[in-house]
């Protein structure tokens, strides 16, 4: 399968193009159709540290949507701990509209109908891993498994932005099957796409994983 090839590093991104250097962030277009931006040096070691203590005490398993379950085998579909990261400090606020700067898309935070989550952060352990999946909530909301804690009520996730804070010095990679690539995590970097195509469907070619971490952790 896509997803095990990519993870074991057997296919390599041929070639990728780099926007514009007037832009004021460093970024490079990995894919082009859909397009998937990766920016370079978008968050500072102190913000890093910052957001993975505000994180630490609020850890807890990652959720996992029912159609994305099996009887026995639901810890080898997701092994990693999440905590959400609302704009409660002056450091996820600047993060917040740093992304916004950067995507040009409203990154505020309502309690009713809301242009945007809290971080998710999420810690991947030795081993762990989250198998292919979309991050549209349109299929859990049908079957009511919806588990993000802000979106009710809200519109469907039309992109991801997707820091990492940590390298990862053996496996932990962001595959992309349908697509045939595969993102090494780089840190202080982001990457960026869209899960929603301009007519307001879901781009199945985003689904995407992550590959299980070999050595020590990722944030």
């Amino acid at each position: 399968a896509a997803y095990v090839r990519l993870c074991r590093d057997s296919v390599q991104v041929r070639s990728a193009a780099t926007i514009a250097g007037y832009f004021r962030y460093k970024a490079e277009l990995i894919h082009q159709s859909p397009p998937l931006i990766r920016f370079y040096d978008v968050i500072s070691q102190s913000e890093i540290d910052h957001m993975t203590d505000e994180a630490w005490t609020k850890l807890t398993p990652s959720a996992l949507h029912q159609n994305q379950r099996t009887s026995n085998r639901t810890h080898l579909l997701r092994v990693s701990q999440t905590a959400w990261l609302p704009d409660n400090t002056v450091t996820i606020r600047r993060l917040s509209a740093r992304v916004g700067q950067i995507t040009g898309l409203d990154t505020s935070q309502l309690p009713l109908d809301t242009p945007a989550e809290p971080f998710q952060i999420v810690n991947y352990g030795l081993g762990g891993l989250y198998v292919p999946h979309e991050d549209s909530v349109r299929r859990a909301r049908e079957m009511g498994q919806e588990n993000s804690p802000s979106l009710s009520g809200s519109g469907d996730r039309i992109a991801t932005w997707m820091f990492y804070l940590s390298d990862s010095e053996a496996g932990g990679a962001t595959v992309f099957p349908r697509l045939n690539l595969y993102v090494r995590p780089i840190k202080g970097s982001a990457i960026l796409w869209y899960n929603l195509k301009r007519n307001g469907d879901v781009d199945k070619k985003l689904v995407h994983a992550s590959c299980p971490v070999l050595i020590g952790n990722k944030w």
